[in-house]
């Protein structure tokens, strides 16, 4: 780096040619990379007490749409809603609106935060019951229709897992299944 060899030994020649270029109406970046300064702070002591160009400082950005956004801002309009109206990033908007106060937030009634609620779980519940529906019927396809021998070891392994069995202290003649799904008790009746 060539300031590096320098040592800035020759800190106000290079103070007036910033404010030379500064006056020619260059960017700090476009400075720093004339003068090849990358440390801010001695860029800042070069440029200290030199206003901006009068021109944008990016001149690249949308200031109909940063207008925009400033106004809806001030009518307390949220970020969501700004970004819908004008189609443009939350991250602009934010950098756009950041030295406006942020409006206050409407209190909601609990009837209306449960009725949102309600709505952004039923959309959820919509989707995971739909999940749910092509897991079960990629599962029905895979296993497809059991075979007697199928049968068979499916209620061995069901009647080891809940059925009772006669014991030296009880011994019983009678099978019993202890389970509440209705779909696993109809498989054990198949099974018996």
């Amino acid at each position: 780096m060539a300031h590096a060899r320098r040592g800035y030994d020759d800190f106000e020649a290079l103070r007036e040619q910033a404010q030379s270029l500064r006056g020619a109406g260059l960017s700090r970046r476009q400075i720093r990379d004339r003068i090849q300064v990358h440390n801010n702070d001695i860029l800042n002591r070069l440029l200290d007490g030199d206003p901006p160009p009068d021109r944008p400082r990016h001149p690249r950005a949308k200031d109909d749409l940063r207008a925009r956004a400033r106004e809806l801002r001030l009518q307390g309009w949220t970020y969501d809603r700004i970004q819908i109206e004008l189609g443009c990033s939350k991250s602009s908007i934010s950098l756009w609106v950041r030295d406006l106060p942020t409006p206050e937030r409407r209190k909601r009634t609990r009837e209306e935060a449960s009725a949102i609620a309600k709505r952004g779980w039923e959309a959820t519940m919509r989707l995971r019951d739909e999940e749910r529906r092509r897991t079960k019927q990629a599962a029905t396809a895979e296993i497809g229709t059991l075979s007697d021998r199928e049968l068979f070891l499916l209620g061995v392994a069901l009647y080891w897992a809940e059925g009772s069995k006669t014991k030296p202290h009880l011994t019983q003649e009678r099978v019993t299944f202890i389970n509440s799904d209705p779909r696993m008790i109809e498989v054990y009746l198949a099974w018996l």
